[in-house]
């Protein structure tokens, strides 16, 4: 199914009805039972409870990262991103948060977990 993910996300400015299913079965699902969930609404609140958790969490657009809980703006090359993961400090205002030493480049997303 992840192929499926991958085919929409590379399409997402076509997402026609029937584009859908020409899709799935690209991805060896049948495109007659995606369009029959569709049609059904049968993933429509998980959908939307999925998406109304990322709005909280401060998601505003793809792909949106997080380390150790807090929303990473920073530079996305490999380099950055493994030190940022890596090398994290003890914030003196968060007793037990930890962040990135990156931190300029971090902001809390609105609703993010608290440690």
């Amino acid at each position: 199914m992840l192929g499926l993910h991958d085919l929409l996300f590379e399409h997402q400015r076509a997402l026609q009805y029937n584009e859908l299913a020409r899709y799935a079965a690209r991805a060896g699902v049948t495109g007659d039972v995606v369009l029959n969930d569709l049609d059904e609404g049968r993933y429509r609140e998980l959908v939307r409870e999925s998406f109304l958790n990322g709005v909280r969490s401060g998601v505003n657009g793809t792909p949106t990262l997080f380390i150790d809980g807090i929303r990473y703006d920073g530079p996305r090359d490999e380099e950055t991103l493994v030190a940022a993961v890596r090398v994290r400090v003890v914030r003196p205002s968060s007793p037990g948060r930890r962040a990135s030493p990156l931190s300029s480049f971090a902001s809390p997303g609105p609703g993010a977990p608290s440690r």
